[in-house]
């Protein structure tokens, strides 16, 4: 690609490929500009769009190539980064337009990315730039199962818990129409149904139709919990299920842990107000009201059954999931409340604390 200079306010921001010998300061970027978990995936690049402002860089994208079903370049936007000392000025919006010019220069039939749930910032860009947020038969389809294989095997597709998959093809015909919340819904229950099962399988669990109802009732309380807080506002809302990072969810069940796939109510727009963060965190706050409701029926008398042991034990697990505001387990609506209000957060942290820790005997 040709470098770019972009002007903005006092800054000249030049934008272009980076120098092979770059790739350790990009790296040591995105580590600095990522939190938690997050930082330690950052990978030392091969290829990347970078925004440089006075010899220094200030942004980048990591990008790579794989191939499709008919061996045609398939582009991946990977991690994307700016220097938080330069939020907020535009530089990241520039920079993704140039990495995502770049790909098709590349001859890529498709570009495709994982974007975390809640990043309405990247994931807004991305739909205002013929991107479409697809399911993992869509992908196969379109690509192939070469394609789709190479998707696995190259990007953090399988593993990536609580990231929505997007793709974008040359010809723009790879968007799809959304699926309707009831249909997302039904396929939420029904693949952590699957897991469940798996579950009891593997862990020799002899009841096992009991165990995967209490686990798909702990989840459609939560749902529906959810969906009672959504009504505290008037924005337009939608159920997603977020189909990646189900290897993930696999191997946790393979070292006997609970690890659901993530669905959760998110708002047909996003904004950048307060009033925004309140109505998100209620609807999470809400649905985290449903998981200790699902804990609390089993402390009642008379209720010592394996339904509801196995209600509570469930539950418990996904309340410490909510506790944890951090990724990978934000998709769980921790880190919403959190955002939201953090005297609300810890205190049903608290509590739920100690639900966790007296063992059902409450």
């Amino acid at each position: 690609m040709d470098s770019k200079f972009w002007r903005i306010y006092q800054l000249e921001i030049l934008i272009r490929k980076m120098e092979p010998e770059e790739a350790g300061k990009v790296k040591k970027l995105g580590i600095k500009s990522f939190r938690g978990l997050e930082s330690l995936f950052v990978p030392k690049p091969k290829e990347a769009i970078v925004a440089v402002n006075n010899s220094e860089i200030v942004a980048a994208v990591i990008v790579k190539f794989m191939t499709d079903k008919n061996n045609q370049k398939v582009g991946y936007v990977d991690f994307a980064f700016v220097d938080r000392a330069y939020h907020n000025q535009g530089i990241g919006g520039q920079i993704y337009k140039e990495a995502i010019a770049y790909l098709w220069e590349q001859g890529c039939s498709f570009v495709t990315t994982l974007v975390k749930d809640d990043n309405a910032g990247s994931w807004s860009l991305f739909l205002k730039n013929g991107f479409a947020r697809v399911g993992l038969y869509h992908v196969l389809t379109h690509l192939g199962l070469k394609g789709f294989l190479n998707q696995l095997i190259h990007t953090a597709l399988g593993w990536a818990h609580g990231m929505d998959f997007y793709m974008a093809e040359q010809r723009q015909t790879a968007g799809q129409r959304d699926k309707s919340t009831l249909s997302h819904i039904m396929e939420y229950l029904l693949v952590n149904l699957l897991l469940s099962l798996l579950m009891a399988l593997y862990m020799e669990i002899t009841d096992t139709a009991v165990f995967a109802g209490a686990f798909l009732t702990v989840l459609a309380v939560s749902v529906f919990a959810g969906y009672i807080g959504t009504l505290f506002n008037r924005r337009k809302w939608k159920f997603r299920f977020i189909k990646s990072g189900f290897f993930t969810s696999v191997v946790i069940l393979l070292i006997g842990g609970v690890f659901p796939m993530i669905g959760s109510w998110y708002p047909e727009e996003y904004e950048k107000t307060e009033e925004f963060k309140k109505d998100l965190g209620v609807s999470a706050w809400a649905a985290w009201l449903g998981v200790i409701l699902s804990a609390a029926v089993s402390f009642a008398p008379g209720l010592d059954y394996p339904f509801f042991r196995y209600l509570y034990t469930i539950s418990s697990v996904l309340l410490f999931y909510r506790i944890l505001a951090v990724y990978p387990f934000s998709g769980f609506g921790g880190s919403r409340v959190f955002n939201w209000n953090k005297i609300i957060y810890g205190f049903t942290a608290a509590v739920s604390a100690v639900i966790i820790f007296s063992g059902g005997t409450i």
